[in-house]
């Protein structure tokens, strides 16, 4: 009976230890991969560059809510990208704008009309519908 207890006791270690491996290998692949790209302020800037409307997008690599907001961002910058410009900033990096703002995660952004004289922030994930909600009511682009 005590080695049947071990041996699934051991059974278990192997699969958790297994499962740890797996994340941490994930972690590393993120950090090697994503960090010297991210490091900009912004790193990424989308659709019209010269648009009066301006959304600045505070991510991460390691948040969850942030994988499932970049297709919605994706499928915004295809079918309204001329109508704003979307530029990503990097939380771990782009510590500046997180302090301003007052940000404590990601996703987080920020709606700027007419070169920042009107503007407002949401931390939190936005679905598509407020998304497209958002840029009619800023841009007139319904």
């Amino acid at each position: 009976m005590a080695k049947n207890k071990s041996k699934q006791y051991n059974e278990k270690l192997k699969i958790a230890l297994y499962i740890i491996g797996i994340f941490f290998v994930f972690y590393l692949f993120l950090q090697f991969t994503s960090a010297g790209e991210r490091k900009k302020c912004p790193y990424k800037i989308q659709g019209n560059l010269n648009a009066d409307f301006v959304i600045k997008y505070i991510d991460s690599p390691y948040c969850i809510w942030c994988w499932f907001e970049e297709p919605i961002l994706k499928k915004m910058v295809e079918t309204k990208g001329d109508s704003f410009k979307l530029e990503k900033y990097d939380i771990r990096y782009c510590t500046e704008i997180v302090r301003r703002y007052g940000f404590s995660g990601a996703p987080s952004f920020v709606f700027s009309i007419e070169n920042g004289t009107k503007e407002f922030s949401h931390m939190g994930f936005i679905g598509k519908e407020d998304f497209y909600d958002i840029i009619c009511e800023a841009t007139g682009d319904c």
